[in-house]
């Protein structure tokens, strides 16, 4: 827990411990991710985002749900536009704005993570 603690203050990742086996390490923009060192010097990484932000809205969610989560959100809300505006909406750019939006917030989020894991891993080994 020594060797993380101080991997992540040589680094400037901002952390504080939960528990005597949880660091928990904010990534920026409401991301956050938790290593937890297990027993046998093994670690587990998980990523979360925070409420009120950008790609939940007010859900608190793990990083595995959050395409799905987004996807699902993006349908009802579309679909619900649709049925309830009377008149054609003239621009069929408007939906893929939105799709685009997204998409490109949830790689921001993936990529930003992902890229963590893969340094905390590798620093680990």
């Amino acid at each position: 827990m020594d060797k993380l603690k101080l991997y992540l203050k040589k680094n400037n990742f901002p952390y504080k411990v939960e528990r005597e086996n949880i660091v928990i390490i904010n990534l920026d923009f409401g991301l956050y991710s938790r290593i937890k060192v297990k027993e046998d010097e093994s670690i587990e990484i998980t990523g979360h985002l925070m409420a009120w932000n950008f790609a939940t809205g007010i859900v608190h969610l793990n990083m595995k749900w959050l395409m799905t989560y987004n996807l699902v959100s993006l349908f009802v809300v579309l679909g619900l536009i649709m049925f309830l505006t009377e008149e054609t909406f003239s621009s069929p750019f408007f939906y893929d704005f939105f799709f685009l939006w997204i998409i490109l917030s949830n790689l921001y989020y993936f990529i930003k993570f992902y890229h963590f894991k893969t340094l905390i891993h590798l620093w680990w080994k």
